[in-house]
């Protein structure tokens, strides 16, 4: 698939995996709407890319959510390609786990890509095209001792690309789910 003038809203765009692949994506053309909830680092990486917007947000809550895809939309002119690689990491005992970070890495790992994707899917319909990748992790499929939260969030992610690859059979919207490790 050619990248050159698609649309891509990806998330996660300031951290080691997601800038790097800001880079590839605009090393081949690609049309960026870059999203991170720090805006330092965002800013600096978009000001090094050719065709990239800066989207600081917070993916924490239904709002933030709404707000980075309108300032996308907006900025891109419309979507192609939506990239939830956005991720807390967290790994302790469960006992250990706070659980106003618990339930935000919950919010940001599985429920931002959900309402992202919800966001973008009427979009892809009335365009009659769109893609959706899900970045999640092997420690989606196999679940770790100490890793319980980040697994459970992971396999969350996993367990919803397959149900909305399915949901979207029938359209012309594609739904991958990667497991990085």
């Amino acid at each position: 698939m050619s990248l050159n003038g698609k649309r891509i809203i990806l998330t996660g765009a300031a951290g080691g995996i997601g800038s790097q692949l800001a880079r590839e994506l605009d090393r081949q053309g690609a049309m960026l709407a870059l999203v991170d909830a720090n805006a330092a680092a965002l800013e600096r990486l978009a000001e090094d890319l050719g065709q990239a917007h800066a989207v600081p947000g917070d993916l924490s809550s239904a709002g933030g959510c709404e707000a980075v895809v309108e300032k996308a939309l907006h900025l891109l002119g419309g979507v192609d390609i939506l990239v939830n690689l956005a991720g807390l990491m967290s790994f302790r005992a469960i006992e250990d786990e706070n659980p106003a970070f618990l339930q935000k890495l919950m919010q940001v790992n599985l429920i931002a890509p959900m309402l992202l994707s919800r966001l973008v899917v009427p979009h892809f319909l009335a365009q009659g095209s769109g893609h959706i990748v899900n970045v999640g992790s092997i420690f989606g499929s196999i679940n770790f001792a100490y890793f319980t939260a980040y697994s459970t969030s992971k396999a969350g992610v996993r367990g919803f690309s397959e149900a909305l690859r399915r949901e979207l059979a029938d359209s012309h919207i594609d739904v991958t789910y990667i497991a990085p490790r």
